[in-house]
């Protein structure tokens, strides 16, 4: 649910948002997105088109049911849970990746990044091998 407040702010035109929290309920981080304006004139938020998302956390342990209820694919079916080999074979090898070392507030993960132009997934695998989140902007409308 997005809040009443930022449902009505208004995006100008030709201008992408930063993450925008999608809550549960219970008040929930469970998705962010970004909204995106294309046209010539400004837009309420609620009113705007979907420029880019992102969904999980960097554990898949540590995702909430209701995320992974939502059950969101991206190309070539990746989702939540899912794995590096899946990551690779549906887009090939990233175009960066960087282990990142457990710290005392995240755990060990590693961060895969394909992107071209304005368009571009990120990965999260945690240590476990799985899928922990999805991150995706395409701010140019191609295919993938």
């Amino acid at each position: 649910i997005m809040s009443d407040k930022r449902r009505d702010e208004v995006l100008p035109a030709q201008r992408y948002s930063m993450d925008i929290d999608m809550k549960n309920a219970a008040g929930t981080t469970v998705f962010q997105m970004k909204a995106l304006n294309t046209g010539s004139e400004k837009v309420k938020y609620a009113e705007a088109e979907l420029g880019g998302f992102t969904i999980g956390s960097y554990n898949t342990s540590e995702i909430a049911e209701e995320t992974l209820a939502l059950n969101i694919e991206v190309y070539g079916g990746l989702k939540l849970g899912g794995s590096y080999d899946d990551i690779v074979n549906a887009l090939g090898e990233p175009d960066f990746s960087h282990k990142h070392e457990k710290t005392d507030l995240l755990p060990a993960y590693t961060t895969y990044q394909y992107s071209s132009g304005y368009r571009g997934y990120e990965f999260i695998v945690d240590d476990a091998g799985k899928i922990s989140q999805i991150s995706w902007n395409n701010y140019d409308y191609n295919e993938k």
